[in-house]
């Protein structure tokens, strides 16, 4: 029977062991490479993006609750605007639905969301300050980003056509997802990006 010693040199065996693990780290590249890449989407329909607050210059307040975030402490979703606090996290991802990342039909309505409006924000339709008032008040689209009166916003054209930043934005009806073959959970990948047609359309992606 042969010895250790007898099959490798000197320092052999962590030679061959880097081998072998440079191989299979290389078989992977090189297979991950040589597959489709494959770019996770994540599933508006369950939960929202959140992200904690970190802009204090102005109140938020809570979505749900709609109590005041003392100290802005809370979180807001980066994709639609709702806010919330820890407690009512779960409550917002099950009644407050998020921007669509896919659609069947090219005809997009406002996504209206209920306060935290920017500073500066003035009505579409009457073209007077918005959020005069303390409290979860207004509204603004998440896609077109115009801002409107609670009462105001029966006057406004229910059809949205995604604002000044249309040309940057990739409409909804533009994205074809596919649902990872094996995953249990049945995560969302991206397929397919078409082009919408818009004259100078540069689309921003933000993948990660």
């Amino acid at each position: 029977m042969w010895m250790l010693g007898e099959l490798f040199p000197p320092f052999g065996i962590t030679s061959f062991v880097s081998a072998v693990v440079v191989c299979v780290i290389s078989f992977y590249i090189i297979k991950r490479l040589s597959g489709e890449t494959q770019v996770p989407v994540r599933d508006s329909t369950k939960n929202h993006s959140w992200t904690s607050i970190t802009i204090s210059s102005k109140a938020w307040y809570c979505s749900i609750c709609e109590s005041l975030l003392l100290n802005a402490i809370g979180v807001y979703c980066d994709c639609c605007g709702v806010c919330a606090d820890q407690d009512c996290i779960k409550k917002a991802n099950a009644k407050l639905p998020c921007k669509v990342i896919t659609s069947n039909t090219e005809v997009q309505l406002h996504h209206w969301v209920k306060g935290n409006l920017p500073l500066g924000a003035v009505c579409a339709q009457c073209e007077e300050d918005c959020s005069m008032e303390p409290g979860l008040v207004d509204f603004q689209c998440c896609w077109c980003q115009k801002t409107v009166h609670t009462e105001c916003l029966p006057s406004i054209e229910k059809f949205c056509d995604y604002g000044p930043y249309r040309n940057m934005i990739v409409p909804p009806w533009c994205v074809q997802v596919a649902r990872r073959k094996g995953a249990l959970n049945k995560h969302l990948l991206l397929r397919a990006v078409k082009d919408p047609g818009w004259d100078k359309w540069t689309p921003l992606v933000v993948i990660g």
